[in-house]
């Protein structure tokens, strides 16, 4: 029910006035800020790479060091997104790129392609993004993880050690317990659960390895790489261990 308390007094022309002068100031911060944060973006796409890992990717597909900021590489990542049959960056490159993007796409699925795997960042949980960054930098040799049951640990590494063995073709990997016969339920499994959740992102990788229960092993079927799995009650099979490729993780 109308009452006094609901009615709205008419505004004087000076108090219309200065409302519309009001709201010209705001407008105008407004579109100030929307400008400086224009300029913010255009100056952090122009920033050269910095990130070791991409810079790596980036040099696989033959991109000159003058042309690898972060816009190239976002552009490089939609790309090999839209080879895989991601429809939203096949989308937003074809937006982009003018009516010649369909013949250049199809040219490129053509073409054998070093894919760069990346852990999806839905996979990394905060407590291990720093740790992760600093793999891809490689700021040290060894690293030491803490986290108990739910922490996503066992997750974070087991992903992190295929898309090493992946993004490095003379790796291999070593896969060590206090026992050798808790080896085949847990870190075996937990790698399995890892290829086929990276391979859910990268298919490729759900066909480009074998994997063994005796002897109790991973292998890269491409490039011959291994994970080995053992026991740390079992010191000579350790001690003659002899990689087919170069190094270890």
């Amino acid at each position: 029910m109308a009452g006094i308390d609901n009615l709205k007094l008419i505004q004087t022309t000076e108090e219309a006035k200065e409302k519309g002068r009001r709201g010209g100031i705001a407008s105008g911060e407004a579109r100030r800020k929307k400008k400086t944060w224009a300029e913010q973006i255009q100056l952090l796409m122009n920033m050269p790479v910095k990130n070791t890992k991409i810079k790596e990717a980036l040099d696989q597909l033959g991109i000159e060091d003058t042309e690898q900021n972060n816009m190239m590489a976002m552009n490089v990542a939609m790309y090999q997104q839209s080879l895989k049959g991601n429809v939203s960056a096949y989308n937003t490159l074809r937006d982009s790129s003018g009516n010649n993007f369909q013949d250049v796409l199809a040219q490129g699925s053509t073409e054998k392609e070093d894919i760069f795997v990346m852990i999806p960042a839905k996979d990394i949980a905060s407590s291990f993004s720093d740790i992760n960054r600093m793999i891809d930098d490689r700021e040290y040799r060894e690293y030491y993880l803490e986290g108990g049951r739910g922490s996503t640990k066992s997750s974070f590494i087991s992903e992190k050690i295929i898309e090493l063995i992946e993004n490095n073709p003379k790796m291999c990997a070593v896969v060590l317990r206090k026992v050798k016969d808790t080896l085949k339920d847990s870190v075996f499994a937990q790698l399995e659960w890892a290829l086929d959740t990276l391979g859910e992102t990268y298919p490729h990788i759900k066909t480009d390895y074998k994997l063994t229960k005796s002897p109790l092993e991973i292998t890269k079927i491409s490039t011959g790489q291994k994970i080995y799995f053992r026991g740390a009650d079992d010191y000579g099979k350790i001690k003659s261990l002899k990689p087919p490729k170069d190094m270890y993780i």
